[in-house]
């Protein structure tokens, strides 16, 4: 499936998420050309975290080089700003439930930023919104 990619492409894909019944629900995600000019901060906007759905937060390192990065989570009416620091390896890629692992509890309409804080990687993001029901994935792209 993937045999024609160029070196500089990294195909992000999330197979994860498993329906026993049904089998396998995946999500696709665009390629991303690691030649992109990435904004410093990466916005994912409408993250949720309550008994319907849940958000999962993917990220790569893109350019080969390790980098430590900070997802800041901006809740509604809230003063505070939540944040958890990551290390990434060269062309690593992880996904996680920032909102869960925060222990927030019932989270909507959060913001989360994602932005490189030390070393010469460069990260692209991803949330990626779970039906607590079916899981079946919804792909919502940084900005």
């Amino acid at each position: 499936m993937y045999a024609n990619l160029s070196a500089k492409r990294l195909p992000c894909c999330d197979p994860s998420h498993q329906a026993p019944e049904k089998g396998n629900i995946r999500e696709t995600a665009p390629d991303v050309k690691s030649q992109l000019r990435v904004p410093k901060t990466l916005q994912i906007l409408q993250a949720e975290e309550s008994v319907r759905y849940r958000t999962n937060v993917g990220i790569a390192e893109v350019t080969g080089k390790p980098a430590t990065v900070e997802i800041a989570v901006f809740l509604p009416d809230s003063k505070v700003v939540p944040r958890v620091t990551l290390q990434l390896g060269a062309n690593e890629s992880r996904q996680l439930d920032v909102l869960g692992g925060l222990g927030i509890g019932a989270a909507y309409n959060a913001r989360l930023a994602v932005r490189v804080t030390d070393g010469d990687g460069r990260v692209t993001a991803y949330g990626s919104v779970v039906d607590q029901t079916t899981q079946a994935p919804t792909f919502i792209p940084a900005q």
